[in-house]
């Protein structure tokens, strides 16, 4: 909602993507899998780097700390490889899209809000040009 990433850009978000004492993530590459899960490259093949205010900082360290603790009850490490959002208990592999799609759609259902996840990336436009920031 804060950064305005593609669906794409976040599912195939890594650990190692994120620099939560810099506040910042790097977007460089998209998840485009239906049955397996398939990265590429962006399409302007550039990377973004994008700035996180300190609350969002902060909840990505709180969701870094709960991987940490998950994982050593399967036996592993915690990896700069594993996946942000991951429905599998070792998060080496990213959520569905449409999965991630419905989700958001049955809370903005159950809270009586309009609104879809596409939405999220205008909502964040809006607020950056209202700021002042040069897109």
């Amino acid at each position: 909602m804060v950064t305005g990433v593609r669906r794409a850009e976040l599912l195939a978000l890594r650990w190692s993507d994120i620099d939560l004492k810099a506040g910042k993530i790097a977007i460089h590459r998209n998840y485009v899998g239906l049955r397996a899960v398939c990265m590429k490259g962006r399409q302007d093949a550039r990377m973004r780097l994008i700035s996180l205010d300190p609350a969002t900082v902060e909840v990505l360290t709180q969701h870094r700390q709960r991987y940490a603790e998950a994982v050593p009850e399967l036996g592993l490490e915690p990896s700069d490889e594993a996946f942000l959002f991951s429905y599998e208990a070792a998060w080496d592999r990213p959520y569905d899209p449409s999965g991630a799609t419905h989700r958001y759609a049955r809370m903005c259902k159950r809270l009586g809000i309009g609104s879809h996840l596409h939405a999220l990336r205008h909502y964040s436009a809006t607020e950056l040009l209202t700021a002042g920031v040069d897109l």
